[in-house]
């Protein structure tokens, strides 16, 4: 058996080097003997059946935990989120398959990808064969986002060995024929300085997220509340924390832009409206744990340098006023704004009892007479009102018309009353504001319910999607204000067909699915002089194009640059793909 793993060696090439040494025939040979399965362990990117592998190595190799953390890429995705997600992983990775990891991580929704190819440097490659004897697949060149050697610099060598489930069972060492001139070599001398940077910033950043203590864990809330502090500080967001779209998108347009010329990198933004979408929801309401690639990026635009952000992250000031508090379940930190105003509220009450007046006891602690008054009145006490042209009868009614939930206007039209007495009616009225605003939301939910109805009953034979895009507005009201009841009639309604592409813009994807077919084709020209060009190896050079085949009835475009490429280089015709 070999020796332990080299320095920064995947452990798929540690299998891949004990394969030739053994001399199996059978890659199924070798990967029994390591995990006991003829399957299960051969993956490149996220390993399994980990207790097996230590056990049969004797301890070769190390523990589980050291092999993971030094030998496999997980650690890049383990580093967002809880312990609790590091424990099921590594749960995962010691015993059971691995086939289900990549959704547990969340990897299929993000539309980075979930392949990661094999990748390695020419001068790494000489470097290891005079070294070690042999070359071997390194952990740093397989992380996502790193795209240039962290220790020579020279744009990585792409692979098309273990993709789109070509030869995904086999094992394989780095070696001069397995490569072929890939989109970042093609790339490499085309970009311009600040691309080159960009990329090289962004290779850096992975290796260290990678490469960084296993007990820092980046909580995506905490996350948030310190890219939130840094954008407040640079004027990118205000105060009260609401973002200024366009300065913050820009910044993010100035990096995501520049990392786009390469192929696999495509998914980040190029517009602003993109921007928004990706970016906004991790800063402002993180609900699930994003790619990392995009948290490089947000840290990348912001900070500079994953440095800079741990820095940060670690701070006390960033831990006091804007990470999650763990006593409350991840909720916000104290809102000092918020606790100086319960403490005027008390001061207000406390003078009050004693005897001031509300304008004096206003006046005493720094706030407006009307919201000394809504505060008293708030906590049952009696407020006394001097002689008004409102009189009790003007008043009377403007209360009943409020209850009734009429409209701020019509209230003023029907009792007479001025809109800055009806603005102090409603703010020194204990308890009125609330009485209106759930009398107006009653009146505007049946009047909406109405509608709905309606609409309804003049398209009896419409599902609830095709009533949607008959009346969104109120769709939408519905939804968010009264689920419970549209859900409750909707099950009476005729059911759509189930569909999740309502929102892609096919024309878009298919011209950029027909160019990357050409590209990819003639980019590697010397493949098929002396081979045929077939599906599978189609795939290899275009990864994305798998996943998009039973979709090819809306892709002309792809379709018929499939054919024709197939047609001068391959001896099969589309036919019925």
């Amino acid at each position: 058996m070999l020796g332990s793993l080299l320095p920064d060696e995947l452990l798929y090439s540690w299998c891949s080097r004990h394969h030739v040494v053994a001399g199996n025939l059978r890659h199924a040979s070798t990967c029994r003997q390591l995990f006991g399965h003829p399957h299960l362990g051969s993956a490149h990117d996220f390993p399994c059946r980990l207790e097996e592998l230590v056990m049969r190595t004797r301890g070769l190799l190390g523990t589980v935990e050291s092999i993971v953390y030094s030998h496999t890429i997980l650690p890049y995705y383990l580093r967002f989120g809880d312990a609790n997600r590091v424990a099921t992983t590594m749960s995962r990775v010691r015993q059971g398959g691995a086939g289900a990891l990549k959704a547990a991580l969340g990897l299929l929704a993000t539309r980075m990808g979930a392949h990661h190819p094999l990748r390695a440097c020419a001068r790494c490659m000489r470097s290891d064969a005079d070294q070690y004897g042999t070359p071997y697949w390194h952990v740093s060149h397989q992380l996502p986002g790193v795209l240039i050697c962290p220790a020579h610099g020279e744009m990585l060598l792409g692979s098309l060995v273990k993709t789109s489930g070509e030869g995904r069972f086999e094992w394989s060492l780095p070696h001069a024929d397995l490569f072929q001139r890939s989109d970042i070599e093609r790339r490499q001398f085309e970009v311009d300085d600040f691309t080159r940077q960009s990329i090289a910033n962004l290779a850096t950043c992975s290796v260290q997220i990678h490469s960084a203590d296993r007990e820092l864990l980046i909580d995506p809330i905490r996350l948030a509340s310190v890219v939130l502090r840094r954008l407040q500080t640079i004027g990118l967001a205000t105060i009260g924390g609401r973002i200024r779209h366009d300065g913050f998108c820009a910044e993010l347009l100035k990096l995501t832009r520049s990392l786009r010329s390469i192929d696999v990198l495509t998914a980040l933004p190029q517009t602003t409206a993109s921007a928004a979408s990706q970016f906004n929801r991790l800063v402002q309401t993180p609900r699930s744990i994003a790619h990392p690639i995009r948290y490089s990026v947000l840290i990348l635009a912001f900070f500079g340098s994953w440095g800079g952000f741990v820095t940060a992250y670690q701070s006390d000031d960033h831990h006091d006023l804007g990470c999650a508090n763990d006593d409350a379940g991840h909720a916000p930190a104290t809102n000092l704004v918020e606790s100086q105003k319960q403490l005027q509220r008390a001061e207000i009450l406390r003078l009050v009892i004693g005897g001031k007046s509300y304008r004096a006891a206003a006046r005493t602690v720094g706030v407006d007479v009307a919201t000394a008054i809504s505060w008293g009145a708030a906590a049952g006490m009696e407020v006394s009102r001097r002689p008004k042209i409102v009189t009790a009868e003007v008043r009377a009614r403007a209360m009943a018309a409020l209850e009734a939930g009429n409209s701020r206007e019509d209230v003023i039209a029907c009792s007479g009353i001025s809109p800055s007495a009806l603005r102090y009616l409603v703010k020194t009225e204990g308890g009125l504001q609330s009485r209106w605003k759930e009398a107006c939301a009653g009146k505007v939910r049946e009047d909406v319910r109405r509608k709905w109805m309606h609409m309804i009953a003049e398209n009896s034979a419409l599902s609830s999607s095709d009533l949607r895009a008959l009346a969104p507005a109120e769709f939408a009201w519905l939804y968010r204000n009264d689920r419970h009841w549209m859900r409750d009639v909707a099950s009476g309604l005729p059911h759509a067909p189930l569909t999740n592409n309502a929102r892609v813009n096919w024309v878009e994807r298919d011209t950029a699915l027909a160019e990357a077919v050409r590209l990819a084709v003639s980019s590697h020209q010397d493949l098929f002089d002396n081979r045929v060009l077939t599906r599978a190896k189609l795939y290899q050079l275009v990864p994305r194009l798998k996943g998009m085949v039973s979709d090819l009835y809306r892709l002309p475009l792809t379709r018929a640059a499939i054919e024709e490429v197939l047609a001068a280089h391959g001896r099969l015709t589309l036919g019925p793909f």
